[in-house]
């Protein structure tokens, strides 16, 4: 299931999952709301850099009508207006469509990202996909320049990829690409910068899915600390469901190895991870599925808890069933975690247009999860249908992205505060 096929059966739901009431214990703020010509329908969250300003992709709108990368910029004044930069507009040639995810920073303000569509090398419904890289100006009048590092389709190695750029040491990038690969089920990529200048950058896939180990990954990947990459696929698995997975780094140089740390879809474990995983000191992982659970296909908060032994298997332990009653339903992005072992996310549906949610570690040994609701979105021009996660600023402030909503009804960014 693509985003587009989730959004479209979220619209589908909709009705049957709305509920009137409505909790706050934070406050919103709309920071922006997308009129179409600076882009339309954001389907990932924000990122930021040290400055403060926050930067994203929209899969449509923009010159051209094929997405767009932003720039918000905060006030200068308490009070004040954020500022809205378009940095680039895809669909100018074979610059990329249709970008998914949002943008990775890096420490000299660059930033990194994927389209689904758009480059070279087309397909049956056009191009398959591209890695760009978007340089700041170097003065303060002049305009950003895109870079293509990757055009997909050469090949089997990949296309459409949908997840955010992991970057990694010496400017490598990881990724996912959701179809394509040898039996195009979707692949894990790695993209190491030039030698030198005029180099091309190289691609690697290190993982091929076939459906019994996962396949049609979308969610962003992380690393632990010796090197290996976490992630998750939305279908495939022993169940059909998805899959929970970890590519170990090889030794010396050899072939990654990929061990499937959960199957999804065994009773009411939930279904269809459509992000990836967080990780905390003690190397449990945590995330989000957008079906199943316990009420009718609302979903799950799950941790993965490793094996005390090597070679053991992992544990699944359902953090909290979505879906019964004002608590949201179908949360798709990944879930942050704070200093205080809190998680953070959003759910596409329940209520008028989804929720912002918190859930809250037992204080007491055996005893459960809870959950608070820190907004309610789809109020008179607020926010509707967040599908992205929620990102923490230094400020302590959360950022994020509706899919709808707004003045136009065309999607926002917006904040919550206590």
């Amino acid at each position: 299931m693509s985003r587009n096929q989730v959004l479209l059966a979220a619209l589908l739901l909709g009705a049957s999952l709305a509920v009137s009431s409505r909790v706050v214990s934070a406050n919103e703020a709309v920071l922006w709301s997308f009129d179409g010509v600076d882009g339309s329908a954001p389907f990932d969250t924000v990122s930021i850099d040290t400055a403060g300003n926050l930067y994203g992709t929209t899969i449509q709108g923009g010159t051209f009508g094929l997405g767009a990368v932003f720039e918000l910029s905060p006030p200068t004044i308490g009070g004040g207006a954020w500022t809205e930069s378009v940095l680039w507009n895809f669909g100018s040639g074979s610059d990329g469509a249709s970008p998914f995810a949002t943008v990775t920073v890096d420490q000299s303000g660059n930033l990194y990202g994927t389209t689904c569509a758009g480059g070279t090398y087309l397909g049956p419904n056009g191009g398959l996909g591209t890695v760009f890289k978007l340089s700041p100006p170097a003065t303060a009048d002049g305009s950003w320049t895109e870079s293509i590092l990757w055009n997909f389709g050469n090949g089997n190695d990949g296309s459409c990829p949908e997840s955010q750029l992991l970057l990694g040491a010496n400017g490598v990038l990881y990724g996912t690409t959701y179809f394509g690969g040898k039996l195009a089920l979707g692949t894990v990529f790695r993209l190491a910068p030039p030698a030198s200048g005029s180099s091309p950058w190289r691609e690697t896939i290190l993982w091929n899915f076939d459906g019994a180990n996962g396949s049609l990954p979308i969610g962003r990947l992380i690393k632990d600390k010796a090197g290996n990459l976490y992630g998750t696929t939305g279908h495939g698995g022993t169940f059909g469901s998805g899959t929970a997975f970890k590519l170990g780094l090889p030794p010396g140089g050899g072939k990654w190895t990929e061990f499937v740390l959960w199957n999804f879809g065994n009773g009411t474990d939930g279904a269809r991870p459509l992000d990836g995983l967080t990780m905390d000191a003690s190397g449990n992982l945590y995330g989000t599925t957008w079906e199943g659970g316990t009420y009718l296909g609302g979903g799950t908060a799950f941790e993965l808890i490793p094996p005390d032994t090597s070679g053991g298997s992992w544990t699944e332990s359902i953090l909290w069933d979505f879906g019964n009653g004002f608590d949201g339903a179908n949360p798709a992005g990944y879930l942050l975690l704070d200093k205080a072992g809190n998680l953070y996310g959003t759910t596409q549906l329940g209520g008028h247009g989804g929720k912002a949610f918190r859930l809250k570690p037992p204080a007491i040994s055996g005893d459960g999860w809870s959950e608070s609701i820190l907004w309610s979105f789809g109020g008179t021009d607020d926010s509707a249908e967040p599908f992205g996660g929620l990102l923490l600023g230094p400020d302590n402030v959360f950022y994020g992205t509706t899919n709808a909503g707004g003045a136009s009804d065309r999607g926002t960014v917006f904040q919550l505060t206590n």
